[in-house]
């Protein structure tokens, strides 16, 4: 967020890729329930989605390249497709804005290595969205298995469905 008159903070303006089924939710959240932000624009490959999405939230619609460039835009969320994510936030970190990146960054960890060297070289903030890891029940297993009480664990099978 930006300071504006009299030590007021201006929402952080997220520009988001992908409107796909985990962009809309993500869309949603931020244009109604993350305080201190506002959602935007929206982007997609596919022009078709992303102006649903503009109409939906009376945002602009623009292709990625143009959303990452914008200068009014603070913070990029990236929920395109994984074979993406690597190149947008390679973009977004070299035109200074925040990330925050669904997971999983890539498949390949030299691909993900790539783009934590260009991170960490800007010195952009990134963040990796496994919510998982704030869980209650996800802490549980992990006291449970630190502290021992579950003894060793051999295998270890967590399904999730949002």
């Amino acid at each position: 967020m930006s300071a504006g008159p009299l030590g007021a903070t201006a929402p952080l303006r997220v520009g988001l890729i992908g409107t796909g089924r985990i962009g809309r939710m993500h869309a949603e959240l931020l244009a109604t329930a993350v305080r201190g932000a506002v959602l935007a624009a929206g982007s997609d490959v596919d022009a078709g989605p992303a102006d649903e999405l503009g109409h939906a939230y009376n945002v602009p619609a623009v292709q990625p390249d143009r959303l990452i460039g914008d200068p009014a835009i603070d913070a990029v969320a990236i929920c395109s497709p994984t074979s993406t994510h690597v190149r947008y936030i390679i973009e977004a970190a070299e035109a200074g804005k925040s990330i925050f990146c669904e997971k999983p960054v890539s498949l390949d960890l030299a691909e993900v290595d790539s783009a934590l060297a260009v991170v960490s070289r800007v010195g952009a903030r990134l963040m990796v969205g496994f919510n998982r890891r704030f869980d209650p029940s996800h802490a549980a297993v992990r006291a449970a298995v630190v502290n021992g009480s579950v003894g060793a664990p051999h295998l270890v099978r967590i399904t999730s469905r949002d």
